[in-house]
């Protein structure tokens, strides 16, 4: 069984893994229709395996200049190795190809796939077993999933990129209403009517709802408004007072080590405050 080369028509070749159909998703797709928690991806981003780092080819630099499953790998097939060379689909590197099994040193792959000459974890379903009972056409590994057809209800979404079953890889395998944030689909906010006390503000970005969107919804206590949308005692030293001129933890301390005693009665750092020797 030759490894799977998602070079120049990823998008569509991962539908055939996934089981979608061309409604869903499609070869023309350039990614930036589908979003993961609210957000678009950094660089790429595919429907059946979530943010990416290519959808083609032409998106990898020369040292991994194949698009494998979203990822730049070396090889996808053997076509992209040299003479007397596999593209081991584990790791996706080009090695000598093998023979028999005893040439494959690696315990993940101890298997010579007769057809390719490399050295896999599985060649056929009949290889695997228990909880991963499908072999992988990505990386030649026992899988949990090839297809969506392999999930259970509970988890639908066949992530092929790791063969690991999902409730979701992007915002729109979710429910209306809802983003898919750690491949977990929760409900989304269009504006502060849909938050709690705890956490009264929806970000627009993230489609979450936060504790504050500036330092200025936040109390004297912990005046600084964190990344995560949190209110804390600071994010860096430049936030903290000159009592406690040191951000560790979140948290404004008085020292971060013995330098910054200069009180020779409190010359020792412990646990952000200075005390006697």
């Amino acid at each position: 069984m030759e490894p799977v080369n998602l070079s120049r028509t990823a998008v569509a070749a991962l539908c055939l893994f996934t089981g979608l159909g061309a409604a869903t998703c499609s070869g023309d797709d350039d990614g930036s229709s589908c979003m993961v928690n609210g957000a678009e991806c950094a660089v790429a981003c595919d429907e059946n395996v979530g943010c990416v780092a290519c959808l083609h080819d032409g998106d990898c630099g020369a040292a991994a200049a194949i698009c494998v499953a979203g990822q730049c790998e070396q090889c996808g097939s053997n076509g992209d190795c040299g003479a007397g060379q596999a593209c081991y689909p584990r790791d996706h590197e080009c090695e000598v190809a093998c023979e028999t099994g005893g040439e494959c040193q690696d315990n993940h792959a101890p298997l010579c796939n007769p057809e390719t000459g490399a050295c896999v974890g599985c060649v056929i379903d009949a290889d695997c077993a228990g909880d991963q009972p499908i072999c992988s056409p990505v990386d030649g590994q026992c899988a949990a999933c090839a297809a969506n057809e392999h999930c259970p209800a509970t988890a639908p979404i066949c992530d092929v990129e790791g063969g690991v079953c999902r409730q979701c890889l992007v915002d729109g395998q979710c429910a209306p209403g809802e983003v898919c944030e750690d491949h977990h689909c929760r409900t989304a906010c269009l504006s502060d009517d849909d938050c709690g006390a705890a956490s009264p503000l929806c970000d627009p970005k993230r489609r979450d709802c936060v504790e504050c969107l500036g330092n200025e919804h936040c109390p004297t206590t912990e005046p600084v408004c964190g990344e995560n949308g949190e209110c804390v005692g600071c994010t860096g030293d430049d936030d903290c007072p000159a009592g406690t001129p040191v951000c560790k933890g979140e948290t404004c301390v008085e020292c971060r080590n013995d330098d910054g005693c200069t009180d020779a009665a409190r010359p020792k750092c412990k646990g952000g405050a200075c005390v006697a020797g």
